[in-house]
């Protein structure tokens, strides 16, 4: 899935019209933050303010580049780790385990909300591990806001138009391309939920090679024949070509068999991905681009640019003169 904004530079969402393209326990008093629902960050948030609390209580400054807390790499290590005690051992000419000890003992006096277990790790980690108290309260969050939850208003009056799964009409939608309709459809949904206006949109890829050798293996199992080598081999043709004999007969040239075949199989994905609730707006034709000469009038417009060259029988875009790895 690729994601670009249509009017102009490359990146971020566009604000109106454009195209997308495509962290558990005890529950405790908190003398430092009010409770909210505890997301990881409430959570990170909770746990540094404690750490605070704990460095004054102990007599200890407060690192000149703030208290660092971050979820471990290792699992066993606990569910959020600081290394304060390291990041004051040198200013204050101690042990950074020492440090750490102490710290230790005033969190454990008075911990944090839904910490289950603090230790003193390695040369100087303070390791906190959760209970499952933070998850409950989520969901009791979620049902307290019902439909509500997790909406917003954040993109309230931005249109955004979103390409997503657009596999080739060239065969029935596979898991390959399947996993794009749950990611894309998600996508929307939560552009949706934050105030967005959302349209759907599906491309099809009809105007390449694809489609003519498409065409080719479709002619070939009517005439009873193997499709090409760098053809299609699914059984599904075999089915199309018994559909097509029966619908049009067995004399179709290899352009009848292209449309014909393009037809199905673009009602059987419209098909498909109805029946996974995923429901497309706009279902784009590549081909219109070069029907209406929206190919030739871009390529005119950036060879007039200085943006083209011609080099092995073909012509490229000096891509690479704007970022990209290589011309295309």
């Amino acid at each position: 899935m690729h994601f670009r904004r249509v009017e102009g530079r490359i990146g971020g969402w566009a604000e109106s019209g454009g195209r997308v393209r495509c962290a558990h326990g005890r529950v405790t008093a908190c003398p430092i933050l009010p409770f909210r629902p505890a997301s990881p960050s409430v959570i990170r948030d909770s746990l540094r303010s404690a750490l605070r609390h704990a460095l004054d209580a102990a007599g200890l400054p407060e690192p000149a580049d703030g208290i660092a807390v971050d979820a471990p790499r290792e699992q066993g290590h606990g569910d959020w780790s600081s290394n304060v005690a390291m990041q004051l051992a040198k200013p204050m000419g101690r042990p950074p385990r020492e440090i750490a000890e102490a710290l230790v003992g005033e969190l454990t006096a008075s911990p944090p909300p839904y910490v289950e277990h603090i230790e003193v790790a390695g040369p100087g980690f303070v390791n906190f591990h959760l209970g499952p108290g933070w998850l409950h309260d989520v969901l009791r969050e979620v049902v307290r806001a019902g439909d509500g939850f997790g909406r917003s208003d954040a993109l309230a009056g931005q249109r955004v138009n979103l390409e997503f799964v657009s596999a080739n009409p060239t065969g029935p939608l596979h898991a390959g391309g399947g996993r794009w309709v749950a990611v894309g459809d998600a996508i929307a949904n939560l552009l949706e939920a934050q105030g967005a206006v959302v349209h759907r949109e599906y491309y099809l890829n009809d105007a390449g090679n694809q489609l003519d050798t498409f065409a080719d293996s479709l002619l070939a199992r009517l005439e009873g024949r193997e499709p090409p080598q760098d053809g299609y081999h699914g059984q599904y043709l075999v089915e199309l070509a018994e559909r097509l004999r029966s619908e049009v007969g067995a004399s179709v040239t290899r352009d009848q068999a292209r449309e014909w075949g393009y037809r199905q199989i673009v009602r059987e994905l419209q098909e498909q991905l109805e029946m996974l609730g995923v429901h497309f707006d706009t279902w784009f034709s590549e081909k219109t681009l070069y029907e209406r000469g929206d190919v030739d009038s871009v390529l005119s417009d950036l060879t007039a640019a200085g943006f083209t060259y011609e080099a092995d029988g073909a012509t490229w875009l000096q891509s690479s003169r704007f970022g990209d790895q290589r011309d295309r």
